[in-house]
């Protein structure tokens, strides 16, 4: 199952302007109980154009869920995406507490969560759907 969520997405640049860190904070985490086990991170949709927004998809530990988000991004995002993320092979989630979520269990339970999920950068969406397809299909 595919869900679409909201999420903040922080770029944190140095002195110069460059981007050091991308970093997704997840406003409606999805799944309670499961974490992410891989990222697609896609620069462009279909149309391949600059206002096309990139997408985050995170495939979930059960191997069976997932969710999408979609941002605007600007040329340094797309590049640093490009650069970093493809060579570091990771991304920095965070999991933010949702209002409603585990109302009225312990305080513990609505802590904020970070994750670094292993992550790879797709050109395209189609790029990264035969990507998701072939993975699905080696499991």
């Amino acid at each position: 199952m595919t869900v679409m969520v909201e999420a903040l997405v922080r770029a944190t640049r140095d002195a110069e302007g460059e981007i050091q860190d991308l970093t997704f904070g997840i406003l409606e985490w999805p799944y309670s109980d499961l974490e992410p086990k891989q990222v697609l991170l896609v620069q462009y949709g279909l149309k391949g154009s600059d206002n096309d927004p990139m997408y985050l998809i995170a495939l979930m530990d059960d191997d069976e869920s997932m969710f999408e988000v979609a941002f605007r991004a600007d040329d340094s995002i797309r590049q640093y995406a490009q650069e970093s993320v493809s060579k570091k092979r990771v991304v920095n989630i965070t999991r933010l507490p949702n209002l409603y979520d585990e109302i009225g269990s312990e305080a513990d339970a609505r802590k904020i969560r970070n994750y670094t999920a292993p992550a790879d950068v797709y050109r395209n969406t189609a790029d990264a759907i035969v990507a998701l397809c072939q993975a699905t299909a080696a499991s």
